[in-house]
């Protein structure tokens, strides 16, 4: 254990949670979003179960579970009213207090290999431009450039650069997007988890042709490969130090019937 201890110190760690404030950047269909009360405050000379000067302070929040730094549960996501594992969506499952199947307390920790594809920077940019379509030949562009490799069951995570606009709700509802013929190969990769910088993977205006629904990996990933995806990732720090392989940590909170979970995922190096 200290041997391992030890070696942990040796490592860098970067925290990829955007921070939560109330007015951060949210899907529109998922509003309301965030919000923090005190419910309890410092009040001198009131404390009525305690001795001495000491207070207490607390307070409540009120979070979609799709706000911020999240993962995905697969209940969120169903075709024609059915779930990943051919689970249909019934009264019986889709409750008024959550779901009975595919909830997030169903998701497992991830501790695995990470790539980060930083697309942005390929480009030359700062930021992709609105609405851009990221295709496969971008990803394998990337990759090259980056002189990485994809495995199969890695976690796949793209960077758009719309991270560094987290505190521009405006623009950061613009976010760029990977589309169809890019996440089908991402999909070939059987990663355990896919994730992004921005709210959302797919480009919303996209129409898979075969089923004429949006949100292609949304559909495929998640409905029928049961892999689910971690959103609004802060990635930036990563891609300034030009790390793109490393270990990624991140542990689902176990809200039991939930569509999804606040996460904090982290990059060992």
């Amino acid at each position: 254990m200290e041997l391992f201890l030890n070696e942990l110190k040796k490592r860098k760690i970067y925290n990829l949670e955007q921070p939560r404030y109330i007015g951060m950047p949210v899907y529109p269909h998922h509003r309301p979003h965030y919000d923090y009360f005190i419910s309890r405050g410092h009040v001198a000379g009131y404390f009525p179960d305690s001795k001495g000067p000491r207070s207490t302070a607390n307070g409540f929040f009120i979070m979609n579970d799709h706000s911020g730094t999240h993962m995905d549960a697969l209940c969120h996501q169903a075709l024609d009213m059915t779930m990943h594992g051919d689970v249909k969506v019934t009264n019986l499952i889709e409750t008024p207090k959550g779901f009975t199947s595919r909830g997030a307390e169903e998701l497992e920790p991830i501790m695995a290999r990470a790539v980060m594809l930083d697309v942005a920077a390929y480009k030359g940019v700062d930021v992709l431009p609105n609405r851009y379509p990221i295709t496969s030949q971008d990803l394998i562009e990337t990759a090259k450039a980056q002189n990485v490799t994809i495995q199969e069951g890695d976690a796949i995570i793209v960077r758009t650069g719309y991270d560094t606009l987290w505190h521009d709700t405006k623009e950061y509802l613009k976010y760029a997007g990977i589309n169809g013929e890019a996440s089908a190969w991402v999909r070939t990769f059987k990663p355990i988890v896919f994730g992004v910088d921005q709210l959302s993977w797919d480009i919303p205006e996209e129409l898979d042709l075969k089923t004429g629904s949006t949100h292609w990996a949304h559909i495929y990933l998640f409905v029928m490969d049961g892999i689910t995806m971690i959103e609004n990732m802060k990635l930036d720090e990563l891609a300034k130090d030009k790390v793109y392989v490393f270990t990624l940590m991140c542990y689902p909170m176990k809200f039991v019937g939930a569509t999804g979970t606040p996460v904090v995922p982290l990059a060992i190096v």
